[in-house]
């Protein structure tokens, strides 16, 4: 197992992210900006203090560039969604 998909199944005591119109809750948001981080590293932008390697590593990707994660990336993101929906 991934530990993405360690600390999802241990629900650790995340935090809510809050906005002024809803409440989000912190595995959405963290998928949300490292979806943001991989599209933009796809077409060959950096980040400091994002490495691809780390990403990578954290949600079990495989593939050598960010374009080839993408697609890994989304449909764990799609899982996630509709697994708490």
């Amino acid at each position: 197992m991934t530990p993405f998909i360690t600390e999802v199944h241990n629900e650790i005591n995340a935090p809510v992210v809050s906005t002024t119109r809803f409440k989000l809750d912190h595995f959405a948001f963290q998928l949300a900006a490292h979806h943001l981080n991989l599209k933009l590293m796809a077409k060959g932008l950096r980040f400091k203090g994002v490495r691809f390697k780390d990403l990578k590593k954290y949600y079990g990707l495989k593939g050598r560039t960010a374009a080839d994660c993408l697609q890994q990336f989304e449909q764990i993101e799609n899982e996630y969604h509709n697994n708490k929906g």
